[in-house]
């Protein structure tokens, strides 16, 4: 039994009071939905959701988000948010209380996060879900400390260019400003006049994960906002990611995302935020210069 399968699924109110002046997040509410139903949450507190599995798209104000498994959602305003699952979602979620600046801190780049793969954030919400709902939980401090150490660990998963080195901002702007022709780890180290050994092993340090899967996850990210907002063909969109063919594009994307560029194009049925589309015009700037 894996550790998710230990939350019993519904919603788990936490009833905590806090004191007069008390300074930190307060959890109202925790739980594990299992749906194939659109979900909607109630009240202005922060929700921070996370996809345990299935797949999803979610309404959020105007924007419109996609989500796959492994990522986190983070809404400033839980009642702002229509979840609506594909086939059956699985999510394990937790409204906060006084969070709204750690909320806009991880929701700089946008509410969706995909931390790399040694994040502990998950576990630590499985955690806090399953203590929820067998009364582990006695006063507001222990709680709000356990919510602090989820949203600490995603603080510092996610990959902030201004917290890095001047050698791995160079090496992220590279990569998304060069995506379509770069061709890849070996090139990107002699653009930064460095060594590969000493470019993976330290933007490995600094971002979670190494500068040849960070390309790839950037790649597919790109090859997402052009399948689903514009009408090129599949070879098309390979090559604007910088893949030399429509057939390993297809492979990576598989692998990635569990099904195929013509399917996810044909699944989804709403485009990815507003957003993005300046960065995918621009992107479209650099390609066709």
């Amino acid at each position: 039994m894996s550790a998710i399968d230990e939350i019993r699924p519904g919603r788990c109110p936490l009833g905590l009071r806090a004191p007069a002046g008390f300074p930190g997040v307060l959890p109202a509410e925790c739980g594990r939905l299992e749906a194939g139903a659109p979900l909607s949450f109630t009240g202005h507190a922060v929700l921070l959701l996370h996809l345990c599995g299935g797949r999803a798209s979610a309404l959020l104000g105007e924007e419109s988000l996609r989500l796959e498994p492994g990522c986190f959602l983070v809404a400033r305003d839980a009642s702002a948010l229509r979840l609506l699952p594909e086939g059956e979602a699985d999510c394990a979620y937790l409204l906060l209380k006084n969070a709204r600046e750690l909320a806009a801190l991880l929701a700089r780049d946008g509410a969706l996060l995909r931390p790399h793969a040694g994040c502990r954030a998950a576990g630590l919400l499985w955690n806090f879900c399953r203590r929820a709902q067998t009364g582990g939980f006695q006063n507001p401090f222990a709680a709000s400390e356990a919510a602090y150490r989820i949203l600490m660990e995603l603080c510092a998963a996610a990959p902030r260019a201004d917290a890095c080195s001047e050698l791995v901002r160079g090496a992220i702007d590279l990569i998304r400003s060069e995506l379509a022709f770069l061709a890849g780890v070996d090139e990107l180290a002699e653009k930064l006049g460095v060594s590969k050994p000493h470019l993976i092993r330290t933007f490995t340090a600094e971002v979670g994960e190494s500068p040849g899967k960070f390309l790839q996850r950037e790649r597919i990210d790109a090859a997402k906002l052009l399948l689903l907002n514009r009408e090129y063909p599949v070879e098309t969109v390979a090559n604007m990611t910088g893949y030399a063919g429509a057939n390993y594009f297809c492979k990576v994307f598989r692998r990635l995302t569990g099904e195929s560029p013509g399917e996810y194009r044909a699944r989804a049925s709403a485009p990815l935020p507003g957003r993005d589309l300046p960065r995918l015009d621009a992107f479209e700037g650099v390609y066709y210069v």
